[in-house]
């Protein structure tokens, strides 16, 4: 493979700017390289044109050259090639990346925010309420009807709750987060399926304490890209919202908890299950609320107020600091 010469110079007839509100700055050089073979491999003419991916073009600081091509200047010379460069100043993030780090490992990690609408049970919904007091069943519907606001339980004109629950559809924001590394670090599997322990940024996004849940942990395949070896390490951050306060509330379960409703068809003794059995003394057949001891809230038959009601709270996923994981910030970026 031969060496090129030094005799490289830039075609100024060549050179094209053009500057639009839609492309911003764009442009184009041609270097004009001659060799001292007859024939050179691409690659020997790129690495000698005076141009690298990445260098402004004159007179700009932000269009970048973003593409090199090499050809033959002629088909009767195959001594003399030229090398056209083609630059722009709206970078994908990709490119800007590049610019920025030439170095794959350098770069801050990659996030993306999308939006899923899931199906979740809900034990509680706000009411529609006519203006007199609230009303649970109608037979005609008219359009005067609101909505208060509040959380009441989701349950019949008996005060029942629905069993099974109602499911509504719910909006879910996701983050996807991808970063550059030698090895995949061992420690990011023991994150996967835990919660924030405290208010977080994700990109530029804010995800309040208990919100966050980290899942979808991905490895790829080895990449080289400038002579460096690395792999893409990816993984999600699913965010849930809190339900609203019911009334005397102060603060709620964090929307990763499991909120049950405290209820059953058997006590515990001292060493045996008892049957809970209604006001005629048949066993129950359908689960009754149960007070903070596992003892029925109320006589067989007797009225419960929805306030009486207990709820018991499950926590599956642990709590973790978030500040550790790439992408992830205690401020906005």
């Amino acid at each position: 493979m031969a060496i090129i010469t030094a005799q490289t110079t830039e075609d100024r007839h060549a050179r094209r700017a053009q500057e639009s509100l839609q492309d911003g700055i764009t442009g184009t050089r041609v270097f004009n390289l001659y060799s001292d073979a007859r024939s050179e491999e691409e690659g020997t003419v790129l690495s000698a044109c005076p141009v690298a991916l990445g260098d402004a073009f004159p007179g700009t600081l932000t269009c970048r050259c973003v593409s090199r091509t090499p050809e033959l200047a002629s088909s009767d010379d195959f001594s003399k090639f030229r090398v056209v460069c083609e630059y722009k100043s709206i970078l994908n993030q990709t490119e800007q990346a590049r610019v920025d780090q030439p170095n794959p490992l350098d770069r801050t990690a990659k996030v993306q925010w999308n939006s899923r609408t899931v199906m979740k049970a809900k034990n509680r919904l706000q009411l529609a309420n006519d203006g007199s007091g609230l009303v649970f069943a109608y037979k005609t519907f008219t359009s005067d009807w609101v909505f208060d606001g509040k959380p009441y339980l989701a349950a019949n004109t008996a005060r029942d709750p629905f069993d099974p629950p109602i499911e509504v559809p719910t909006t879910e924001w996701i983050a996807t987060i991808t970063k550059n590394v030698t090895e995949p670090p061992e420690w990011l599997e023991t994150y996967e399926n835990t919660v924030n322990d405290a208010n977080i940024y994700v990109g530029r996004r804010l995800v309040k304490k208990g919100c966050g849940k980290m899942c979808d942990l991905r490895i790829g395949e080895n990449m080289q890209e400038n002579g460096t070896v690395f792999c893409q390490v990816q993984f999600s951050i699913v965010t849930a919202k809190p339900r609203p306060a019911r009334t005397g509330e102060t603060v709620v379960p964090e929307p990763w908890d499991i909120e049950v409703l405290n209820e059953g068809m058997r006590t515990f003794g001292a060493t045996k299950w008892k049957n809970i059995v209604d006001q005629n003394g048949q066993a129950v057949s359908k689960p009754v609320p149960l007070d903070a001891t596992g003892v029925p809230i109320a006589a067989p038959g007797a009225p419960i107020a929805e306030d009486d009601l207990y709820w018991m709270l499950f926590r599956d996923c642990e709590r973790k600091n978030f500040l550790t994981l790439p992408g992830v910030s205690a401020t906005r970026p």
